[in-house]
């Protein structure tokens, strides 16, 4: 990410008074949870899986289904 992006958000930051996002940002800076590379790339990967074809997706139900019929 470039830099000229970067302060772009921090004045989008420094200009709100949405409390609600600052603190949404506040909570993902303090998150110690750090994802690999790998798994990003799946992240990535799945999502865009989902933007190509969002009717083939199943509902919780089916897939508990099909975990607890095997």
């Amino acid at each position: 990410m470039d830099a000229a992006l970067k302060y772009s958000l921090i004045e989008k930051l420094v200009q709100t008074e949405d409390d609600h996002l600052l603190n949404q940002v506040k909570e993902l800076l303090e998150s110690h949870y750090e994802y690999s590379y790998e798994h990003q790339q799946l992240v990535n990967e799945s999502l865009e899986e989902y933007r190509r074809n969002p009717q083939n997706t199943s509902s919780w139900e089916e897939v508990k289904g099909r975990i607890l019929n095997k």
